[in-house]
């Protein structure tokens, strides 16, 4: 007996209530899945016999789009959170563009096929149902060791939720435990283990080499390895007696002959007062600090032993990449890598778990809301990589822009300070009209048309109070850098500018200014480089000089402008069309004479003067 999502749907309906969107109840099982972080769901879902009552969340959806008796997840744009901290943050940095309502779920868990004791042998968790019995056990602890009394348990709960289309982006976050003896679990990261010492962990909090699982007889079970990864398969709890006291005896299985809690063990882990032993949790900063040493690769830590490094993977469990998406080696960078590194390596920086996805709703927001105006560009979130980074880069003639996972996951940085970023993507790789700088825009060109004229379109209706809430975000952001990798390359203040500019430019274009001083680039000063000569069809000599930029054409045909030692008669000037560099002289220079020509007055096309200390020539007459 597995979670029906059409029961649970019909549950919610019939009281007449509205369902919860993706990431709490999903479009497919409308499960209480993300949520059940919290206590009252905790206590509300364990109830046997009441699984499918409608529990009441909260959303947030924009009112201008539906009814609020209106439920549709895509048109009323709705958005849940596990955490509520995070509904209310997201509601009043919406500047009221969202309201909160009522939405209802149906109440997580091990992985499907996980073997369980039963009296007769084996079952998969899945197929057991309220009223099966299962072997269960009291535990005794004597001089160190630990013994059990396993007897038969009648199965009071029993639900979950079943496996997820590949293809359908849902999965959960779970925990792949190897041990020695070929023997392994897949768990949330929140399912008790029993440990060595008589107390229970959870199973995302594990550590190899230290903490020690137990066998059905007693013995303890060394830990290869813990790996963190997406789940697309079933997820399953079941619960043993009816008792709710928080006392572990009654409340153990044998699952694939390691000893666990049941479901109501789990719901209350805190119950279990000196019993329970608390950690941080694999994927986050804390775990992999504590940790380094058994770091193996991206959520992966074992004690340093081949077979351990060789564990084929169970079918559904796919780990967080180590490569993350492929970005081309030219790609646009939001910020330096090295940069990026200065931020994951500030204490004051503080990066949410893997597990943890509150995030993924909001940048697939924006990228729907980015997508309406630039359907051009594709977006991407790499919710793997680590890195606090985001790029722009052409790919067989499409635009991309890929966000990394490490900037959705980093504490601070919101909805306003992300739709920044992914505007200066975007600006990178935009066809501007009067724009006549490099392609792709340098990343101060790409801040300046970022906030002025990509943000302005996407958020017309209230663009000047989310750009104040990215601008403060980007602040904060930058801040985690290194003071040494704030200042930028002064003789590339476009490419490379300095953080200060940067905030100095996002400021100026939020006020429809032109570019700072500080972003401006450097004036390339006006050069002769080479002198050529001839004589013309009619037999007049002359020399061609050579400039390093595009002349300015009134000044440069000047004969005024150009002095001749020894000197020379002018007959005329003429600026060659072909490309603007060259300039022929048409005078009565003598055969093998050197002459020295001093140019004065004469300006780039853009009005750039000429540099003194390159103004004048030698060449030798024909």
């Amino acid at each position: 007996m597995g979670f029906d999502p059409t029961v649970c749907y019909n549950s919610i309906v019939a009281a007449g209530n509205g369902p919860c969107p993706n990431a709490l109840g999903t479009a497919s099982s409308y499960h209480c899945l993300d949520a059940q972080e919290s206590g009252p769901i905790h206590v509300f879902c364990s109830q046997a016999g009441i699984y499918y009552s409608p529990f009441a969340y909260s959303e947030a959806y924009d009112p201008s789009k539906c009814a609020p008796n209106e439920y549709n997840a895509v048109k009323c744009d709705e958005h849940v959170f596990a955490d509520i901290n995070d509904l209310v943050t997201f509601i009043v940095d919406s500047g009221g563009k969202y309201k909160s309502r009522p939405c209802y779920c149906c109440c997580s868990c091990l992985a499907y096929g996980t073997p369980i004791a039963i009296p007769s042998g084996m079952n998969a968790i899945e197929k057991i149902v309220v009223g099966d019995l299962v072997m269960g056990a009291s535990m005794q602890v004597a001089k160190g060791k630990i013994s059990f009394e396993w007897t038969p348990e009648t199965v009071s709960f029993s639900q979950g939720t079943p496996p997820s289309s590949p293809t359908s982006g849902i999965a959960s976050t779970m925990v792949f435990i190897y041990c020695d003896g070929d023997l392994g679990l897949i768990a949330t990261q929140d399912q008790l283990m029993l440990l060595s010492t008589g107390k229970m962990k959870q199973a995302g909090t594990l550590v190899p080499d230290i903490d020690l699982l137990v066998s059905v007889d007693g013995s303890a079970i060394p830990i290869q390895s813990v790996k963190i990864g997406n789940w697309q398969g079933g997820v399953h709890h079941i619960t043993i007696n009816k008792s709710t006291s928080p006392d572990v005896n009654g409340h153990l299985l044998n699952a694939n002959g390691i000893v666990i809690g049941d479901f109501q063990l789990q719901i209350n882990p805190q119950g279990l007062g000196d019993m329970f032993e608390a950690g941080p949790m694999i994927g986050s900063d804390e775990y992999h600090t504590k940790n380094k040493s058994l770091n193996m690769a991206r959520g992966v830590y074992g004690v340093k032993k081949a077979k351990s490094k060789s564990i084929t993977l169970p079918k559904h469990f796919n780990l967080f990449s180590e490569t993350s998406s492929y970005i081309p080696a030219d790609a646009s960078r939001f910020i330096t890598t090295t940069q990026a590194i200065d931020i994951v390596g500030n204490p004051d920086a503080h990066f949410r778990p893997f597990g943890n996805k509150s995030g993924i709703s909001g940048i697939n927001y924006l990228f729907q809301l980015y997508k309406g105006f630039f359907p051009d560009f594709n977006f991407y979130l790499d919710w793997d990589d680590i890195s606090p980074n985001a790029y722009a880069f052409n790919a067989y003639g499409v635009k991309n822009v890929v966000i990394s996972g490490g900037l959705v996951r980093l504490d601070g940085l919101y909805i306003e300070g992300q739709a920044f970023i992914i505007a200066h993507c975007i600006a990178r790789l935009m066809n501007l009209k009067d724009y006549k700088g490099p392609h792709p825009l340098p990343t101060i060109e790409a801040d300046y048309y970022g906030m002025g004229l990509v943000m302005p379109m996407a958020w017309s209706f209230n663009v000047y109070g989310i750009d104040d809430k990215a601008i403060a975000q980007m602040t904060q952001l930058w801040g985690y850098i290194a003071p040494e990798d704030r200042g930028g390359n002064p003789l590339k203040p476009q490419e490379d500018p300095s953080i200060d500019c940067r905030i100095r430019t996002l400021m100026f274009a939020q006020l429809g200014g032109e570019l700072p001083p500080c972003a401006k680039p450097p004036v390339q000063l006006l050069e002769i480089t080479g002198a050529e000569t001839g004589i013309t069809v009619d037999k007049k000599p002359y020399v061609i000089l050579t400039f390093n930029r595009v002349v300015d054409q009134e000044s440069a045909q000047k004969p005024a402008n150009y002095a001749f030692d020894p000197a020379a008669q002018i007959s005329s000037v003429q600026v060659q069309q072909t490309d603007g560099l060259h300039v022929q002289i048409i005078a009565d220079f003598a055969t093998n004479v050197n002459y020295n020509v001093t140019v004065k007055n004469v300006t780039a096309g853009d009005g750039a003067p000429l540099d003194p200390k390159k103004s004048s020539i030698t060449f030798k007459g024909e």
